[in-house]
């Protein structure tokens, strides 16, 4: 049996491990940016390269202080709600939210791949919003 969606879900639950989404930060984005107004994912280290950028065309400050042994992401014009893992895919549900952000932590210790795929679909029609590839 899936968590009711088998696009979204195609395997059975038992196989997904369900990790908890610790929100740092949220809000509406200072600095509208016509160059990015689509959903984005931005992962671990991958934000620190971002930091400047962020803040310069977004008016963006994100805390410097994430949780240890946690994986940061950022969600750019979209909300995360729920977040499952499985093998080599991190599959989120939410919602696109335009000029808004969504900063937030789950725990790494759950990995046991070293490369990594996250998609982020939306709640109500399953249609994917955004994706991110971490590969190390």
């Amino acid at each position: 049996m899936s968590f009711g969606n088998s696009i979204i879900f195609p395997f059975p639950a038992v196989q997904y491990i369900p990790l908890p989404v610790a929100t740092l930060a949220q809000g509406v984005l200072d600095r509208l940016n016509a160059k990015t107004n689509a959903p984005l994912i931005i992962g671990a280290d991958d934000i620190q390269k971002w930091r400047f950028v962020l803040e310069r065309d977004f008016g963006l400050k994100l805390p410097e202080v994430t949780t240890r042994n946690s994986f940061p992401l950022l969600a750019l014009n979209c909300q995360v709600a729920e977040v499952k893992y499985r093998s080599f895919y991190v599959t989120m549900i939410g919602k696109a939210l335009p000029n808004r952000y969504h900063f937030f932590e789950i725990p790494r210790r759950y990995f046991y791949k070293h490369k990594l795929f996250f998609e982020l679909y939306d709640q109500t029609t399953a249609q994917r919003i955004a994706r991110y590839s971490l590969f190390n």
